[in-house]
């Protein structure tokens, strides 16, 4: 007869782990997860900044896990753009470089030092833009407000999310559906 007290644990359960906090998808390890199957997918290395290969088990994995490996470059190579500018101390040669701006969303030239930059730092304009053109520093923005912000009971909340740009987004109202048990 704990019907009542598990409704509301599950709501609650709902409720408070809806999304996880926006952050680099491309940041966070692979995990492979706990169940029996070999599923190959890809995940990005921040280590080695490529894309690898792994065999994800089919349950309890991240959201570093792609299908294919354009899909991973397509999504991880992107975050670079939203690195901030990093000039370098002077190593003996000052260089004209482009940087993309991501508040103007625009390639701009700076000089670079030739010492200890990022990877916001391209040789021509038509490379920077090639990879960076339109990026957001935020790419989530506001996700659209909710109608019902809680669900009836007997109900699950299940949330839309979006990778863009690498950061995983909350880009919808959750939709409710009916629980079977």
């Amino acid at each position: 007869m704990l019907q009542g007290p598990c409704i509301v644990i599950v709501i609650f359960l709902a409720l408070t782990a809806e999304a996880p906090p926006p952050g680099n998808v491309c940041d966070i390890p692979k995990v492979v997860g706990t169940c029996n199957a070999r599923i190959k997918r890809f995940h990005y290395d921040v280590h080695s900044g490529t894309c690898g290969e792994f065999y994800y088990s089919g349950c309890d994995g991240n959201t570093n896990n792609f299908r294919t490996k354009e899909e991973c470059k397509t999504v991880c190579n992107k975050r670079v753009c939203t690195l901030p500018l990093v000039e370098g101390p002077a190593g003996g040669v000052v260089i004209q470089r482009w940087f993309y701006n991501s508040d103007t969303m625009k390639c701009e030239t700076f000089t670079y030092g030739g010492l200890n930059g990022n990877m916001n730092n391209f040789k021509t304009k038509t490379e920077c833009e090639r990879l960076c053109k339109g990026v957001k520093r935020d790419p989530c923005g506001r996700y659209p407000p909710c109608a019902k912000p809680f669900p009836r009971a007997n109900t699950c909340l299940n949330i839309e999310h979006a990778i863009i740009n690498g950061v995983d987004c909350r880009v919808g109202c959750p939709y409710y559906r009916e629980c079977r048990q």
